[in-house]
């Protein structure tokens, strides 16, 4: 059987090809990848999943995610700047430069919006300068980076995971009086308003997209109805429309 050459748009290297071939029937290595634990994993390989290792790939080939501090809870204080953080960075921000101790990593998150970015710093890491770049659309675009084990756990806590945007993983949504600040800042990140008048009178439509499984629990959530549809990338996205009154 010919094996793919091609993961998600990259290609597989002759070693993660090599591992492919190796694992593909091994019943006790897919048992022990389907945890997702990083210790068991690597405890049967005798490899590291440090940064973009061959093994990490063959893992994402097999469609295995790597659940790093499951059963961290750390102490969490919610409170509103907390919970827009955490909606935001699970619509706009990413995972970055893993360390070999698998249990942090460099967060990051970017915006258009100065003072979006600004007010975060200033809460989460108030030293940190902010870098800018250029867009082709002529705005700039302000990102904040940074290390902190206190938010990469609190995060993991509570379902936001490496590669959320392909990992089903169940958001934890933070208690109600919070609530709306984290969906605020997932609307900040990657929502949208549309004025339309298909309806035969002017209706405002906002829009939310993410995964299934991050979307379905607030929905139940939400005091009111919404109409749900499926992207052509997997992506949901979520519609509330209302008469403007």
């Amino acid at each position: 059987m010919s094996l793919p050459i091609e993961y998600k748009g990259f290609k597989l290297s002759t070693n993660c090809i090599k591992l492919v071939e190796k694992y593909e029937n091994d019943e006790d290595f897919h048992r022990i990848a389907k945890t997702g634990n990083p210790k068991r994993i690597r405890e049967y390989t005798g490899m590291y999943l440090a940064g973009d290792c061959p093994l990490r790939k063959v893992l994402d080939y097999f469609g295995y995610s790597i659940h790093f501090r499951p059963e961290v809870k750390p102490p969490v204080v919610w409170d509103e700047l907390t919970s827009y953080f955490c909606g935001y960075f699970l619509a706009d921000g990413c995972f970055e430069s893993f360390r070999k101790n698998e249990d942090n990593a460099r967060l990051v998150i970017t915006s258009i919006d100065e003072d979006i970015i600004t007010k975060l710093r200033d809460r989460i890491s108030p030293d940190r300068k902010l870098t800018k770049e250029l867009l082709r659309s002529g705005n700039f675009s302000h990102k904040l980076g940074f290390t902190s084990k206190e938010w990469f756990d609190l995060l993991y806590s509570i379902g936001i995971v490496r590669r959320k945007s392909t990992v089903p993983s169940i958001i934890k949504y933070p208690p109600t009086p919070y609530l709306r600040d984290f969906v605020r800042g997932w609307f900040d990140g990657d929502g949208s308003i549309h004025y339309n008048t298909k309806f035969g009178s002017p209706h405002f439509m906002w829009m939310l997209c993410g995964m299934q499984t991050h979307l379905e629990p607030l929905i139940n959530l939400l005091p009111f109805n919404v109409n749900t549809f499926q992207r052509e990338d997997g992506l949901f996205r979520i519609h509330v429309t209302r008469k403007d009154d």
